[in-house]
């Protein structure tokens, strides 16, 4: 596959993630497909998350280092990262998150390339504080047979960060997150689903691994690491 822009942009807002941030962007700039940008939004950060932004920054012409003026939440942070991004697909992670496998975007986007859908869903892990994982069950037999419309009004878990999408659907259709709202990824899906009906690939395999914390990474509503299924 040969692009003059980059085949996939990675949006990762962050907010008080020192602790976690490096795991996070190892995972990501290791990755065995190269040809990626990835979009930091430095959603007002009080702590040293900043400095390893641009550390990494620094290091790696393919980031785009972005900081918010006033402090917009998790879905300001994405909406500006779909802003500016470049790439025939876009994705999130979360900032205290990490991918699982190094070769996984080279995976996922062979497999999104191949099915030509919309969006590309992917298995995940919840991490706990104390190392113990477990898998997500929701690519369970029911899914992979279930229609389209069962895959978005049934099954599909409403997360953003285990998923794949073509970015010139999601830019054309206008469709952003909410500011500032809690579980803004589902006011996000059930707009996108009902505005778009787009077309959904799976990926059973776990590659994103999602970081149960004991304590909340901000002092706003809206990074609050919850788990939703719709």
């Amino acid at each position: 596959m040969l692009y003059n822009s980059p085949v996939l942009s990675i949006v990762i807002p962050f907010y008080n993630v020192e602790q976690y941030l490096r795991q996070c962007l190892d995972s990501v700039v290791n990755q065995t497909l190269k040809n990626i940008e990835i979009i930091l939004v430095n959603d007002c950060s009080p702590d040293n998350s900043e400095s390893i932004a641009l550390e990494y920054a620094n290091k790696d012409n393919r980031i785009k280092y972005i900081k918010h003026d006033t402090n917009k939440g998790l879905g300001g942070g994405r909406n500006t990262g779909i802003e500016v991004a470049q790439g025939k697909y876009i994705t999130f992670v979360d900032s205290d998150d990490y991918l699982l496998d190094l070769t996984c975007y080279e995976k996922l986007i062979n497999i999104i390339e191949d099915k030509k859908t919309d969006v590309l869903m992917y298995g995940f892990k919840f991490i706990y504080d104390n190392g113990l994982s477990f898998e997500d069950y929701l690519y369970r037999k029911e899914l992979l047979n279930s229609s389209e419309d069962e895959r978005y009004n049934k099954y599909i878990n409403s997360a953003m960060w285990c998923k794949i999408f073509l970015a010139r659907k999601l830019k054309e259709s206008n469709i952003r997150c909410p500011e500032h709202l809690a579980f803004e990824d589902l006011d996000f899906w059930f707009r996108y689903c009902i505005t778009l009906k787009p077309s959904i690939s799976i990926a059973t395999d776990f590659y994103y691994g999602y970081r149960k914390r004991s304590t909340s990474i901000t002092n706003t509503i809206s990074y609050r690491k919850d788990y939703i299924v719709i």
